[in-house]
């Protein structure tokens, strides 16, 4: 009868250090959890910036390819696109608005001289951009899309000649 006294002594005993351990590791548990909430609120405009700083050096690689094709149509006084350069002009082109729309979507847009819209981007590149036009007014591509006006620009002004560079 003893030993069945110890024993139902130990077996509440060790009850009420299970209930007690539980309990503890459930309240750690629910600290834990605000603490990470707290952080996420801390860290979510953090996140943010990096991602915006991200996506505009993203934007800066397709920009520069661009730049870099201008500089070469330059160098080798061309007068007309490959098929490659417009396909590599479209897909920067379908980048760079991408990227401007994210932009936009997550108010992280700061407007120039840090942020350009595509056809801001494009009035600084302008052999390329009057290469690029011609070949939208040309028809001749099947990746670009010209406007149902032709030749004329959207606000029905004609669209520009190749600018003659020096």
């Amino acid at each position: 009868m003893d030993a069945m006294i110890v024993f139902m002594g130990f077996v509440l005993l060790l009850s009420v250090l299970i209930v007690i351990v539980a309990n503890s590791t459930n309240q750690q548990s629910q600290q834990l959890q605000a603490i990470y909430r707290r952080l996420r609120v801390l860290d979510g405009p953090a996140h943010v910036v990096a991602g915006a700083e991200e996506m505009r050096r993203d934007r800066s690689v397709h920009l520069d390819k661009l730049i870099m094709m201008e500089v070469e149509l330059n160098q080798q006084n061309r007068n007309e696109l490959t098929e490659d350069e417009i396909n590599k002009i479209e897909f920067a082109r379908f980048a760079i608005k991408g990227i401007n729309d994210k932009l936009n979507a997550s108010k992280d847009w700061m407007g120039p001289p840090y942020d350009l819209e595509w056809v801001e981007f494009l009035d600084r590149v302008p052999k390329l951009k009057g290469l690029y036009l011609r070949a939208a007014t040309d028809h001749h591509h099947p990746n670009i899309v010209a406007s149902p006006a032709g030749p004329m620009g959207p606000i029905g002004i004609p669209a520009p000649d190749i600018v003659k560079t020096v």
